[in-house]
């Protein structure tokens, strides 16, 4: 059985409005950073550029074990948010409490 990538609603609302970076873009670099299903947990910040903007990409594995989660995406500035930040805010707007 072959991953599939499962957009977060943030994410999906980014592509929508953005017309570099698609859907497309972000399975290749998931395939790249995931050549086989890790056996682990993992959760990966990676970069694609295109067109001269770089833009950040979250994925992490899927509790499913089969897929992987886009969980986070922005174009790169110079005053882009930490890991821990982007999760923070992550967390909070799910309604969980941080682990």
């Amino acid at each position: 059985m072959s991953m599939k990538l499962i957009l977060d609603p943030e994410v999906k609302e980014f592509l929508k409005k953005n017309n570099t970076i698609t859907k497309q873009d972000l399975i290749n670099k998931m395939h790249q950073l995931f050549p086989k299903y890790p056996d682990k947990y993992t959760l990966i910040c990676s970069n694609v550029i295109k067109e001269d903007k770089t833009y950040q990409i979250f994925y992490e594995t899927n509790i499913n074990n089969i897929d992987i989660n886009c969980i986070d995406i922005t174009e790169k500035t110079d005053d882009n948010k930490t890991i821990k930040e982007i999760c923070l805010e992550k967390t909070r707007k799910q309604n969980k409490q941080p682990v």
